[in-house]
């Protein structure tokens, strides 16, 4: 989705909207805000993330119910770092009243002992912004040991909205955190070739950047695209594709790790597309509200 948004934003087609507010000021300052909010969302540094079945869902009354975690669990998470400096958390949530998603999304950004966060909604095609940041300091701790979770809205946000709503938004994000925590991911990185690099910039086409996918082994998924098919068909066999990461038992009986890489990259034809995965949940958390 973040694609979408950003192929919109770049044919300045993309519509962007905000929640009604009853103080006209606090309505020009969002304003004032958006264009800068929208464009860390799409930047081009950004490493998107995408959760599939998180246990998020709006219910026909308009109200978002997210998955809690429990204390521990935010003790525990508040350690996790921000595995990238700017990220962005993709989710595709089931409304009660349509067979629509919406998608929600948080911009994350790595601080020095934190992070900062906006979020955003994507419905229909119209982008939504309120305004609101999140932001975690692990310096900051309550009584019982959990992380402060603190956010900030406009002044009259409160007198409509409700402003707990935010502190669940940290709970995902945490629960995110948590989860890229597990001792079983794995973080493969694919740098693009300087050389090829430079050829494309004197011949004035975009640089390939640096390419990292987060890899949950049991829960995470290619997902197959029409273009594969077509390029095998056209290319046969030796066409250049994606090999993904896989454990190799040698003959001698010791295993050992395969790197990710693109098999038969010499050759003529164009490069593959870039992949695309689905993460499934990896914690069926049976905490919500």
């Amino acid at each position: 989705m973040l694609n979408k948004i950003v192929k919109r934003f770049k044919k300045d087609l993309l519509e962007v909207t905000h929640l009604p507010l009853p103080y006209p000021l606090d309505v020009a300052a969002v304003r004032h805000m958006t264009p800068s909010a929208v464009a860390k969302l799409v930047d081009s540094e950004v490493f998107e993330f995408k959760l599939e079945n998180p246990g998020i869902r709006v219910d026909i009354f308009e109200k978002t119910h997210y998955p809690m975690l429990t204390e521990d669990e935010l003790k525990d998470a508040a350690d996790c770092p921000v595995p990238h400096a700017k990220v962005v958390l993709s989710i595709d949530v089931p409304r009660a009243d349509s067979d629509e998603l919406d998608n929600y999304l948080w911009y994350i950004e790595r601080t020095g002992h934190g992070y900062f966060a906006i979020p955003f909604v994507y419905r229909c095609g119209v982008l939504l912004y309120c305004g609101a940041s999140l932001v975690l300091d692990r310096r900051y701790t309550n009584n019982d040991g959990t992380p402060v979770l603190h956010h900030r809205v406009p002044f009259s946000h409160g007198a409509v909205y409700d402003n707990v709503e935010f502190i669940d938004h940290h709970h995902v994000i945490l629960g995110f955190l948590r989860t890229l925590c597990k001792p079983a991911v794995i973080i493969e990185s694919d740098e693009p070739n300087e050389r090829l690099n430079r050829a494309r910039a004197r011949r004035r086409q975009p640089v390939r950047p640096p390419r990292r996918v987060v890899r949950l082994p049991a829960e995470i998924h290619r997902m197959p695209q029409a273009a594969d098919n077509e390029r095998a068909q056209a290319f046969g066999p030796k066409a250049a594709h994606h090999r993904r990461s896989h454990r190799r038992v040698l003959a001698s009986g010791r295993a050992i790790w395969v790197r990710s890489c693109v098999v038969n990259a010499a050759n003529s034809e164009p490069p593959p597309p870039p992949q695309r995965f689905r993460v499934d949940n990896p914690e069926n958390n049976p905490h919500g509200r």
